[in-house]
């Protein structure tokens, strides 16, 4: 009787504790204060938005930054914050509309939890 309330019990533990969510170890954040500040602001109108090199199996790869360049222009000039330096307390997905003769659009959808909101 003993014995199988202990192997109940350790089975429902390593049932519970295997649904756990795990966070990954790719969401990997830089903090450079010399790129934006903790809110994301950039520090000036050089910042790139984007990293030059992604970390991926102890390799270094490179990101094509010279058209990445083009992008963070329009992403200062429009004032918004740079997503890959700091972790800016929920998810963030931002769409860049550059338009041929008209002004260009940044959208962002934001996520925390089970809130959504959306940036134009």
């Amino acid at each position: 009787m003993k014995a199988n309330f202990i192997i109940a019990l350790v089975t429902s533990m390593l049932y519970f504790t295997s649904c756990m969510h795990h966070t990954s170890k790719m969401q990997v954040y830089h903090e450079d204060s010399a790129v934006s500040d903790s809110y994301g602001t950039p520090v000036d109108s050089l910042t790139n938005y984007f990293l030059f090199t992604i970390k991926f199996n102890d390799k270094n790869v490179s990101t094509g930054i010279d058209t990445f360049n083009f992008y963070s222009i329009y992403l200062y000039a429009l004032n918004e914050k740079v997503l890959s330096n700091y972790y800016l307390g929920h998810d963030q997905y931002r769409f860049l509309l550059l338009r041929s003769f008209d002004p260009p659009i940044a959208v962002t959808l934001h996520r925390k939890g089970s809130e959504v909101w959306l940036n134009a």
